[in-house]
């Protein structure tokens, strides 16, 4: 070797019959454009599945938007008749209790008619004790309502309270383990005397 002569580097070395990484400029290695036709018609169909996709939400979302319209249609429709049918029976319900009132005034009246007004009094008091009467009925309904669901409220939560503070051995019996307690020994109980 001469001195103008340099041995190469094993270590960068290039083997016989490859190319220099940097002979195509430095750019990424090339792909076989069979591959790439693959991954464009991969591709391509992935677009068409997701504008498939979008366009079944779009009308999915415009059948749900349909649906609540036909829905709050006939909510308003069914409030409507239900507002009308509560006007018309709260009429009815007025007119007959003011004819209830007015009946049993002149009929309270006739038994003392020297003094009509008491008649008037006293159906005016009875009336009025009988709406009381149904007010503290319908309380009293409500009450006993809550307490039962506040019974079967807390029946519940006891139950599950319950089941979770149990052992199961006692209520299946014993176990594999010859009744053994946790940590104890088969065949005995804790706090039972080991003989």
């Amino acid at each position: 070797m001469t001195s103008t002569e340099t041995s190469p580097d094993p270590a960068t070395a290039i083997p016989p019959g490859e190319a220099p990484a940097s002979s195509n400029g430095g750019a990424a290695p090339r792909t076989d454009p069979a591959d790439a036709t693959a991954f464009e018609a991969v591709l391509a169909r992935l677009a068409e599945r997701g504008a498939e996709i979008l366009a079944e939400v779009r009308a999915l979302l415009r059948l749900r938007a349909e649906e609540s319209r036909l829905r709050w249609r006939r909510l308003r429709w069914a409030l409507a008749r239900v507002l009308l049918a509560g006007t018309a029976a709260a009429a009815l319900a007025v007119a007959g209790a003011v004819y209830l009132a007015r009946g049993l005034a002149h009929a309270l009246a006739a038994a003392w008619p020297e003094r009509p007004w008491l008649g008037e009094l006293l159906a005016g008091a009875i009336l009025l004790a009988l709406v009381a009467a149904g007010v503290a009925l319908a309380r009293a309904r409500e009450e006993q309502r809550e307490l039962e669901r506040l019974r079967r409220t807390l029946g519940q939560d006891e139950r599950k309270g319950t089941d979770g503070e149990t052992d199961h051995g006692d209520r299946h019996g014993p176990g594999t383990d010859g009744g053994a307690a946790p940590g104890g020994r088969a065949g005995t109980r804790e706090g039972a005397p080991r003989p």
